[in-house]
């Protein structure tokens, strides 16, 4: 059976603090007594999906035991949708998404994860037709948000947690999707792996070794794959460059383009949508901007660069005052501040741009701005969301992060008093670059 030192030992160095995915069932049980016991200072988050009729009842289960053993309980709540996965995969996404937002960087989440879920899982994805990175399986240990993520029991079977809870007398709930077989995995679980352990009887401890051994050469290859990148000048904070890409043999640009997601954690599309994506974006002209889009991000071309870029944006703010000597929130983008001395009379104002904008830029004459933008290569996605400033007579006075207009020039003076500060998201890095490489 595992035990606290079990515990003790799947603890990232640089943590010093549990946080137990809890649900109430006998796996998880186990587990939040394992970390209570270890003698590490443990909470607990438990997901409430409403996907049962028990969902309110396993609340008050598991502020219960957490009241009784003395553990800090989160409950957060969840509404899964029905999207390509289906409900199942959203409340998984939207389980793992509500623990990575409530774990600190000296925290390691950890979930209950076990040798048979292991096995069940590496089935699961080669009946999928699975690459050899999906044999990689459950990891036993990995980075999550701004902490860790942990599976200290994948070295013991069902039945070792089974004994465990018996041991200590636990009670737990129990979830009837997991028993009635509908669901692929409950139906691996309880009509398939029972026949394949009876004629193979080391199946679990085999599937467990399988996975090992492909986390092994996995970390190999990736090992690789970031020299690769390294040498065709590409790196984890920055666009690809097209023609450095393109010169690699077709099986190595899906291996390089699928690491460089992983390097911004971004899941890659599927294999079929990722081979003709990429042959579009690779083999578009420079005036052309494709997209290979899936749900969870997008790969945009803009001249000859391909940036990673978040699934979602942040909506358009709409204009704001730009008030002397304050930093502005432009929305959920940036920050505007304009340090005002001579020029204390002027009202000044933040708006996204308009069609039919027009701008003299320092020794033009008047243009339109999409012409500017292009000049300043400021990518597609960017350009009806950066901040213009604009004066109270409506003139064009800059662009944040661009810099000023000639009128901008004549009526403000040193442009250093107007200053940008781009909110960077989780969502991908190169969302940061309001303005492509040369």
């Amino acid at each position: 059976m595992p035990s606290a030192e079990t515990m003790r030992a799947a603890m990232p160095s640089a943590c010093d603090a549990w946080v137990v995915a809890f649900s109430g069932g006998p796996d998880s049980t186990a587990l939040l007594h394992l970390a209570w016991q270890s003698g590490w200072p443990t909470r607990a988050v438990h997901v409430h999906h409403g996907l049962q009729v028990q969902a309110d009842e396993w609340v008050q289960h598991c502020q219960a035991i957490c009241q009784r053993w003395g553990i800090e309980l989160t409950v957060l709540y969840v509404v899964p949708q029905a999207g390509t996965g289906g409900v199942e995969a959203s409340a998984r996404d939207l389980r793992y998404a509500a623990l990575g937002d409530n774990v600190m960087p000296n925290e390691c989440a950890i979930t209950a994860h076990h040798a048979d879920d292991q096995a069940e899982t590496l089935l699961l994805r080669m009946l999928r037709g699975t690459g050899p990175k999906g044999l990689v399986g459950v990891q036993a240990q990995r980075r999550f948000n701004a902490g860790w993520l942990a599976r200290p029991l994948l070295g013991f079977k069902r039945e070792a947690l089974q004994a465990y809870n018996q041991t200590h007398d636990l009670n737990s709930v129990v979830d009837p999707s997991n028993t009635t077989g509908v669901a692929a995995r409950s139906y691996l679980r309880q009509q398939v792996m029972p026949a394949l352990k009876a004629r193979w009887p080391e199946l679990t401890q085999s599937l467990g070794q399988l996975a090992r051994l492909s986390a092994e050469n996995q970390s190999v290859l990736n090992t690789l794959l970031d020299e690769r990148l390294a040498r065709i000048g590409a790196d984890s904070t920055g666009p690809l460059l097209v023609s450095a890409l393109a010169q690699q043999p077709k099986a190595m640009q899906h291996a390089l383009t699928r690491r460089w997601l992983e390097q911004a954690s971004m899941r890659a599309p599927n294999a079929k949508r990722l081979q003709f994506g990429l042959e579009d974006l690779l083999n578009a002209g420079a005036d052309r901007h494709p997209q290979l889009s899936w749900s969870e991000g997008c790969i945009a071309r803009h001249g000859r660069w391909l940036f990673r870029l978040p699934a979602q944006w942040p909506i358009t703010p709409e204009p704001v005052a730009l008030t002397p000597a304050q930093a502005v929130t432009w929305g959920e983008l940036g920050q505007v501040s304009w340090l005002d001395d001579a020029s204390a009379g002027m009202s000044l104002r933040l708006r996204a741009a308009q069609p039919g904008d027009r701008v003299r830029w320092s020794g033009t004459a008047q243009r339109a701005l999409k012409a500017i933008f292009r000049e300043a290569r400021i990518p597609p996605w960017w350009r009806s969301r950066v901040a213009l400033i604009e004066a109270d007579d409506g003139e064009l006075l800059g662009i944040a992060g661009i810099g000023l207009s000639a009128a901008g020039q004549a009526r403000l003076g040193d442009a250093q008093r107007l200053t940008w500060q781009l909110f960077v998201p989780a969502g991908g890095p190169d969302w940061a670059y309001m303005q492509a490489p040369a």
